[in-house]
C-alpha cells in the first residue's frame, strides 16, 4: 500500500496532465492556466490527454476550451491522431465524439485511418470504417490503408478486417505504383502475403519500373515468397 501520499502541489500541468491528475489540473486551470497554450514543443494538454488516454481530462479541457483538432508536436498531428498511434480506442470515440476529424492529415500525409492500419491497430480501423471513413483513401502518398498494413503490420489483423471490408485488393500508390501485394513482399511479410493470395490479388501487377510482386521476391532470394508467388500464378493458368 502506498506509505505517503504524494505531493502534487509542485507538478505543472503538462505533468499532471500526461500521469492524469485530474484535481492538480483543475486547479492550474482555475488560477489561469489557459489550455490552449502550446508547450515549447508546441504540443497542447489536450495531445498529452490524448496520447495518455486521460479521458476526464479531455472532457474538462475541452469544456474550457481547448481545440479538438489542434496541430501540434513534430508531426503537425491532432490529438485524435495521437490517440490513433497509441492505439487508445476508447479516446478515439471520445475525441470524435467532440468533433475531432479522422480525415486531416498529419505532416507526414497520413490520416488516422492509415496510422490505424500501420501500427495494428485494428480495432481502430473498423471503427473509423464504421464512421465513414473510405477503406481505400490514399494518403498523400497514395497508399491505402491496405498498403501500409501489409507493409507495417506482420499479423493477420488489420489486413484480413480491411479484406472483409471490400478493399480494392490491387490498387498500386501514387509514386511507386506498388500494390499491397508488392508491398508485403517488400516487407517480407508472410502472413499477408498468404492472405492477399488467398483474396485474389493479381501476381502480374507491375509497378512503376515494371515489376511483379513475384520479381521483387526473386530480387530478394526469398525461396518462401518466390514459391508461394509462383504457385499462386500457375493456380490462375499461367507458367503452365
Amino acid at each position: 500500500h502506498m506509505t505517503h501520499i504524494d505531493d502534487y502541489s509542485t507538478w505543472d500541468i503538462v505533468k499532471a496532465t500526461q500521469y492524469g491528475i485530474y484535481e492538480r489540473c483543475r486547479e492550474l486551470v482555475e488560477a489561469g492556466y489557459d489550455v490552449r497554450q502550446p508547450d515549447k514543443e508546441n504540443v497542447t494538454l489536450l495531445h498529452w490527454a490524448a496520447i495518455n488516454n486521460r479521458i476526464d481530462l479531455v472532457k474538462y479541457y475541452i469544456s474550457k476550451g481547448a481545440i479538438v483538432d489542434q496541430l501540434g508536436g513534430d508531426l503537425n498531428s491532432t490529438p485524435l491522431h495521437w490517440a490513433t498511434r497509441q492505439g487508445h480506442l476508447s479516446m478515439v470515440v471520445q475525441l470524435m465524439k467532440y468533433g475531432a476529424d479522422p480525415s486531416l492529415i498529419d505532416g507526414e500525409g497520413c490520416s488516422c485511418i492509415h496510422l490505424a492500419a500501420q501500427f495494428g491497430h485494428t480495432s481502430i480501423v473498423a471503427y473509423l470504417i464504421a464512421k465513414g471513413q473510405d477503406v481505400d483513401m490514399m494518403d498523400q502518398n497514395g497508399m491505402t490503408p491496405l498498403m501500409w498494413a501489409a507493409y507495417r503490420t506482420h499479423s493477420v489483423d488489420p489486413t484480413r478486417l480491411l479484406l472483409t471490408f471490400n478493399v480494392s485488393v490491387n490498387l498500386g500508390d501514387k509514386y511507386h505504383k506498388n500494390t499491397a501485394l508488392h508491398w508485403a513482399v517488400l516487407a517480407g511479410n508472410t502472413t499477408v502475403i498468404s492472405l492477399l493470395l488467398e483474396a485474389g490479388a493479381n501476381v502480374d501487377a507491375q509497378n512503376i519500373k515494371g515489376e511483379s510482386a513475384l520479381d521483387l521476391a526473386k530480387q530478394r532470394k526469398n525461396v518462401w515468397m518466390i514459391n508461394h508467388l509462383q504457385e499462386a500464378r500457375q493456380a490462375k493458368g499461367y507458367d503452365n
